[in-house]
């Protein structure tokens, strides 16, 4: 590879680099300085038009662009769960975030082009003390539509883990059910009956074949049950045969 090829990937890639950097930094930042000037005419016009105290100027510059940035995020969260759930019970006000977006952007218009065209009108200047007077209102129900929207959320998550405790909970009901038709219930008295059924006739075929009587070990051996239940189940055979033969 030649040295001059060698530079010019150095450079693509550093760029890039760059690129990716400086766009990543206008994506997430540089959307929060934008207020910055809005900001700034709006402290102007409150503390120069409307003659309020210069801390009082900041806190409304501040106060008037979060509620605008969060009544646009709140917004865009609203108009996306609506879009996602078609059902109308399922749906979340979006009067609220509106409400504020609209809020917003009336204090823009008259405290920072109404104000700076007519800065002398006394009607503007009450319009613009009634907005600010009243920020609050969108506030608190920005502040609500957002407890309400989350309110929602939770109350959907406890429904669809309830519905998913449910449906496992019928699907093992289904699959016991399933298991119980396929295995009949047998009591302890069947099973031990058909033990020794099949005790008694291995005992029998044993006899008529080999002519003797096997011991408790080669039943116990053979059928794979106890030694001290084959004994007593043997003795209860030979003791019925013994009462056959004197009949």
């Amino acid at each position: 590879m030649k040295k001059s090829d060698s530079i010019n990937q150095f450079v693509d890639v550093f760029f890039d680099f760059l690129s990716s950097v400086m766009g990543n930094f206008a994506s997430n930042i540089v959307p929060l300085l934008a207020g910055i000037l809005p900001a700034y005419l709006t402290w102007k016009h409150i503390t120069g038009v409307l003659l309020f105290p210069s801390w009082v100027g900041l806190a409304g510059a501040g106060v008037i662009e979060f509620l605008g940035l969060g009544a646009g995020n709140e917004l865009m969260k609203v108009w996306e769960h609506n879009r996602r759930y078609s059902d109308g019970k399922n749906k979340m006000p979006i009067l609220a975030p509106t409400l504020t977006a609209f809020w917003y952007v009336s204090i823009m218009v008259a405290f920072n082009v109404i104000l700076e065209a007519s800065p002398n009108s006394s009607f503007w200047r009450i319009v613009s003390v009634a907005l600010f007077a009243t920020l609050a209102v969108p506030a608190y129900a920005l502040v609500s539509g957002k407890s309400l929207r989350t309110a929602w959320k939770t109350e959907r998550s406890v429904q669809k883990a309830e519905r998913l405790a449910n449906k496992e909970n019928e699907q093992q009901q289904s699959t016991e059910r399933t298991t119980n038709e396929r295995t009949p219930h047998r009591t302890g008295n069947e099973r031990s009956l058909d033990v020794r059924q099949k005790i008694g006739d291995f005992v029998r075929s044993v006899q008529q074949n080999e002519q003797r009587t096997p011991g408790p070990s080669e039943i116990s051996r053979t059928l794979s049950v106890s030694k001290g239940y084959a004994s007593d189940t043997l003795q209860v055979i030979l003791k019925e045969q013994e009462g056959e033969n004197n009949e």
